[in-house]
């Protein structure tokens, strides 16, 4: 499923606005991110959740390439 907007994407996971920003801010959920043109912003829930899944596998950041071992 596709969603427009953090808004839709908050209702749709059941957290807050400021919880998809921060996501957002971390880079957490970029590669889920279909549209970015200007404001529109299109996210792909399917790939959110993989996302998601790979976050809370290595809170470190390790797995993401955010730190060098």
């Amino acid at each position: 499923m596709r969603l427009r907007g953090h808004k839709a994407l908050a209702e749709f996971f059941g957290v807050s606005l400021r919880t998809v920003t921060k996501w957002r801010a971390e880079g957490v959920i970029d590669d889920a991110l279909i549209v970015n043109h200007g404001r529109i912003l299109i996210y792909d829930t399917d790939k959110v959740e993989e996302c998601l899944r790979r976050k809370k596998q290595c809170k470190d950041g390790y797995a993401r390439g955010l730190y060098k071992r």
